[in-house]
């Protein structure tokens, strides 16, 4: 299906520009996004516009260069796109569609054909240069994951009982692991196998992600007015280095470079009506 682009008034340029889908999806611009090593729980594509090429450095093997790609979640990788205007698109663990991009995704870094998704170009371009509103955007960051999943195998819902503790763990980020798992009858140790089978990621794991999570909100558009000191103590961590590593490890920036309106433009959509970013059922069907 055609969606006709909006275009809002042209916004000035910033180096990166961050649109988040309802907290379920992150598609980043940026003239000349390059990172470090980064550890991401999300699955992660990449596309180049305009021809170009970017480089990414997978766990193992040599580098490889090229215009579209897939990273497994849990994968540490580094890109340089220096040179290159990238599109990054993350789809976090409560996407819907996260355990069908997961169980497609075998290998740390997959290959995909730029020309699969040259239907996108122009949508792309606009969300690059501000020109497609958020709404827009998030239409756009799903006809991608479709394309992707296009011709993927159909996978089962995820266990209601994960959904539940992602929730619990998002009204409290330091909920008693051992409560939670009492309520559903579990041990502690068969809730987090439980997690690792269906998401990849441990209890803790995915307790750590939704930590980064609430501090990047936090700092970024929740609560700029809280110091980055502040926004440590209040999520768990010693002090506001420990988060600041933290956050490159993630993100590949700084908490005080997302904070930069010169450097980082960030829009998003309202949050559901009923208050949670967890969706009620995920499911890749």
């Amino acid at each position: 299906m055609h969606h006709q682009t909006q275009q809002p008034s042209p916004r000035p340029f910033v180096p990166v520009r961050i649109y988040v889908h309802e907290a379920i999806a992150t598609l980043v611009t940026g003239a000349q996004i390059s990172s470090p090593n980064m550890l991401r729980h999300d699955a992660v594509l990449m596309l180049a516009l305009g021809g170009a090429s970017f480089t990414v450095h997978p766990p193992e093997g040599p580098p490889v260069t090229l215009q579209a790609v897939a990273v497994a979640p849990h994968v540490r990788h580094a890109v340089d796109a220096t040179g290159c205007r990238l599109v990054r698109l993350a789809a976090h663990i409560i996407h819907p569609r996260f355990p069908a991009l997961r169980a497609l995704l075998k290998e740390p870094v997959t290959t995909l054909s730029r020309a699969a998704f040259a239907h996108f170009d122009e949508r792309l371009e606009d969300a690059y240069h501000g020109r497609l509103d958020m709404p827009a955007t998030g239409v756009l960051m799903e006809d991608i994951i479709d394309e992707v999943l296009a011709h993927a195998a159909p996978t089962p819902p995820v266990d209601p009982r994960i959904v539940w503790v992602i929730r619990k763990l998002e009204e409290d980020i330091n909920a008693s692991f051992d409560e939670m798992a009492a309520t559903l009858g579990m041990s502690q140790s068969r809730l987090s196998h439980l997690f690792t089978d269906q998401l990849g990621v441990s209890l803790r794991g995915c307790q750590a992600w939704g930590r980064m999570v609430k501090a990047w909100e936090m700092l970024t558009w929740k609560r700029p007015d809280m110091s980055m000191t502040e926004v440590a103590h209040t999520l768990g961590f010693s002090d506001s280095s420990h988060l600041s590593r933290a956050f490159k490890r993630r993100y590949g920036m700084t908490p005080s470079m997302f904070r930069d309106p010169s450097l980082v433009e960030i829009l998003h959509t309202p949050p559901p009506p009923d208050g949670s970013r967890v969706p009620v059922i995920l499911s890749a069907s």
